[in-house]
């Protein structure tokens, strides 16, 4: 929504002189919007005649920040974008503070995750989405960069690399995808609208948008309700608390969905999509240091060639395993190879539990660490022998 406010010039010039006021020539701007001919008519007769402000002429920028967003002469989705990557450095910055906090003094006690998830949700994604309901013809890029910057914050609290599947950072979290959180502003803001007084200013407005079925707001919560399922809230009679109830609902059968999708034929969600849907209890219940071991327990993010199949870092053994009989990839490990057997007998029928799960796999790359110590010193005797020869 954009609000133009123009006053008579005559009126406008004996007021500032009777308040002694001074406009500022770098605030007091024009964005010309609209169709690209429009945008290119509008400009030339701009050229012709300039818009004035007081004593001197406006200037025409691209985009200008009003009220906290950024509005762009391109397109309502340019003004969403410019404004989503103008807070993005910040938003960052933020993420690394919090993850500096959680690591200083809550990645000994439990609760460190928490902790994390807890600043994310209650101080970064408000100033992230801030004004998100008046967010109109959002592209699926602008999507992408937002559910991009959730996923970074995972990556870096969880101490986690390239590879982990998109799918497990959230599934495993709880956290809501991004598209999601923006319908669930634009549903919440038409609710407000609706819960004021008829003479207000907003209602007006919103009402005319209904009446004459404008495109905007009213459109495309219109159709966030029928792709959640739910009824209009253009036109629910339900009061704001339940019909909040049956947002909620629908967003997290919606956010659930999305998930399995991306999920879908990913080797290394299938244990994690076994289970159910919401944040897993180890991220409250465990200190942050095992939060992680576990995440890497859970989706095949451990240092083994079979979970990295293009690492060069794996290059000198050919992805194969210690045994050299097979690639090294955790099925292998524990179910066949000759070199752990003792260790699966150790946790024989315990394997389900995640925090054995850990273990194990800690017991195993332990005694890959011991092999390639041993084969490391056979090879430099051999070296110094065939010197000596």
């Amino acid at each position: 929504m954009f609000n133009l406010i123009i006053y008579p010039l005559p009126s406008f010039v004996k007021l500032q002189q009777e308040r002694g006021l001074e406009l500022n020539k770098d605030k007091s701007v024009c964005i010309v919007m609209g169709t690209k001919k429009q945008r290119m008519e509008a400009k030339e007769e701009l050229r012709q005649t300039p818009l004035m402000c007081g004593d001197f002429e406006t200037k025409e920028k691209e985009n200008d920040k009003w009220l906290g967003q950024y509005l762009s002469g391109k397109s309502l989705a340019d003004s969403v974008h410019t404004t989503v990557a103008a807070r993005e450095g910040k938003i960052r910055g933020a993420c690394l503070e919090i993850a500096h906090i959680v690591n200083d003094w809550r990645a000994k006690v439990v609760g460190g995750m928490e902790t994390a998830l807890m600043l994310w949700e209650k101080c970064i994604i408000p100033s992230l989405i801030h004004g998100a309901g008046n967010w109109l013809d959002i592209s699926r890029a602008t999507i992408k960069q937002l559910n991009t910057i959730q996923r970074w914050f995972l990556k870096i609290i969880l101490q986690i690399g390239q590879g982990v599947p998109l799918a497990a950072l959230t599934w495993e979290s709880g956290l809501m995808d991004m598209e999601l959180r923006v319908w669930q502003e634009k549903i919440i803001l038409v609710l407000q609208i609706r819960s004021l007084n008829k003479e207000t200013l907003a209602r007006k407005i919103y009402e005319e948008q209904k009446k004459n079925n404008w495109p905007g707001l009213i459109k495309e919560t219109k159709e966030i309700c029928k792709a959640l399922d739910i009824e209009d809230v253009n036109e629910t009679m339900q009061n704001a608390k339940d019909y909040r109830n049956l947002v909620k609902l629908a967003l997290k059968a919606k956010d659930k969905t999305i998930n399995e999708e991306l999920a879908k034929d990913k080797e290394k969600c299938k244990k994690i999509m076994k289970e159910g849907y919401g944040k897993k209890e180890y991220f409250a219940k465990k200190k942050i240091k095992d939060v992680r071991e576990i995440f890497q327990t859970r989706t095949g993010m451990l240092p083994f060639a079979g979970n990295y199949s293009k690492d060069k870092r794996f290059s000198k053994t050919d992805w194969r395993c210690r045994c050299n009989n097979k690639t090294e990839d955790e099925k292998h490990i524990l179910e066949e190879c000759h070199l752990y057997e003792d260790i699966r007998e150790k946790y024989e029928n315990q394997l389900e539990e995640d925090e054995k799960l850990k273990e194990f796999f800690k017991d195993i790359l332990k005694r890959r660490d011991e092999i390639d110590e041993k084969t490391k010193e056979t090879g430099a005797n051999v070296a110094a022998s065939a010197a000596v020869i």
